[in-house]
């Protein structure tokens, strides 16, 4: 599924503030409309599943292939 996000929603305010004469700390704040959290949110949702669905995939195949494993090792044992 894809989604539209368009990035001109999202407001950046920077902020700094001087310590001292050598030092400055600044904070980034990032501002975005609720359509653009909630696309984003979704994206996110969506890449978290597809990531899970790939895991379960390989421990599937991992199980699969130690169960043929075994029938052939035991298949050959009774065959010699």
């Amino acid at each position: 599924m894809t989604h539209n996000c368009n990035s001109h929603h999202v407001f950046l305010v920077l902020t700094c503030v001087f310590v001292c004469a050598r030092m400055r700390v600044c904070v980034m704040k990032v501002f975005m409309r609720e359509k653009q959290k909630h696309c984003l949110q979704e994206e996110l949702g969506d890449k978290v599943l597809a990531r899970i669905i790939k895991i379960q995939r390989w421990v599937r195949a991992k199980m699969l292939r130690c169960r043929f494993l075994h029938l052939r090792r035991n298949a050959i044992t009774i065959q010699v």
